[in-house]
């Protein structure tokens, strides 16, 4: 692997405390509190802060929130430690770390929690309510979450979803997929039927940590959709919104919103049901949530290897050759091993720390 990436949650976790102690970062740790104990490690959410914590402005980078992802956010999150990029912060400006905001998912490699909780679909209310919500996935969960799993294509339920896209058209397929689904608690995209532990978590850190801020900005480390080594910005906001126009002031043109209503203008993530930036909204704070995604491999190779996964998962066996094959199909996924991938998350990383700094401290 490349200078700032890990190959395992644990060694991923040991370098981002080492890199955030050398620089005198201000560490906090939340011990996972799950119900699996023949987990592998300690797992944890860690938090870093560098600057003043009466700081009014703070720029908030989240590692891990799907999971395996977060080998890509932790790089970067390493990567900016390492970096000059905030040695002279002004002093109502800090820069907040959260680094393996799901740990279950990340050492585990999946992309949910240990409930199989999407956390990005949880910020709801009423979750029994939204058992109606997303009526087509309930068309498409047997397709894509089949009991049985072969080592070789083609598999139980291509030629339904080959139909559903020839029907529909692959856009359509990809919207029903991902935004969420609170009906199928074994399924791709759940949201769950209560609160998630990460997301309890990340609402006390919010509010131990965050009382004095006015002013924020999220990034939001996320991979697996678009061209591989771009990284799109994703407002979760609509094109007319402050917050939007906000982004765009900062961070430049491209900005995709996935509530965009323009023709041809289009984000490489649906709008989700129950997305994290809800728990950074609040009235009287200035708020501007980004998601970072980086593309990896082909929209089907990375559907493929879900199914496969949560398959393994609630139906396969861990420990077998095919089990083990699954589980590096899924990282390779969502964290491609090849050195100009990385280099090309790095840098493009970089770039947009520096822009969010400069617009927080201007702004």
């Amino acid at each position: 692997m490349g200078r700032f990436f890990s190959r395992e949650y644990a060694e991923a976790r040991a370098r981002f405390l080492a890199a955030c102690g050398s620089r005198g970062a201000a560490i906090r740790s939340y011990p996972y509190e799950g119900f699996n104990k023949k987990l592998p490690e300690e797992l944890a959410i860690d938090t870093a802060r560098f600057g003043s914590a009466y700081a009014s402005k703070i720029l908030v980078l989240i590692a891990g929130t799907h999971g395996v992802e977060g080998f890509c956010g932790s790089a970067c999150q390493i990567a900016a430690v390492d970096s000059v990029t905030w040695n002279a912060l002004p002093s109502d400006l800090s820069v907040f770390l959260i680094h393996g905001l799901n740990p279950y998912g990340f050492a585990m490699l999946r992309r949910v929690d240990e409930e199989n909780i999407d956390l990005n679909r949880n910020f709801v209310g009423d979750y029994a309510a939204l058992a109606g919500y997303n009526p087509e996935y309930h068309r498409l969960n047997a397709a894509l979450n089949p009991a049985r799993w072969r080592e070789t294509e083609p598999q139980e339920g291509d030629e339904e979803i080959a139909t559903f896209i020839k029907t529909e058209g692959m856009k359509k397929f990809q919207e029903v997929v991902s935004i969420g689904q609170y009906r199928h608690s074994k399924g791709l995209f759940y949201g769950g039927g209560q609160k998630a532990w990460s997301r309890i978590i990340l609402e006390r850190i919010i509010e131990i940590e965050f009382q004095n801020v006015c002013s924020l900005c999220v990034i939001d480390y996320h991979t697996g959709l678009g061209t591989s080594g771009a990284g799109e910005l994703i407002a979760f906001v609509s094109e007319i919104s402050g917050e939007y126009k906000r982004a765009v002031e900062w961070f430049g043109p491209n900005v995709k919103s996935i509530k965009s209503q323009a023709v041809n203008v289009t984000s490489v993530s649906a709008d989700v049901g129950g997305p994290i930036d809800a728990a950074f909204q609040k009235s009287d704070r200035i708020a501007t949530f980004l998601a970072l995604e980086f593309g990896t491999v082909s929209i089907p190779t990375v559907l493929h290897a879900l199914c496969a996964e949560n398959w393994l998962h609630h139906y396969g066996n861990l420990d077998s050759a095919l089990g083990r094959k699954i589980k590096e199909d899924l990282k390779c996924a969502f964290c491609p091993p090849e050195q100009s991938w990385e280099n090309g998350v790095i840098g493009r990383s970089e770039d947009v720390l520096r822009q969010a700094i400069a617009g927080l401290t201007n702004s």
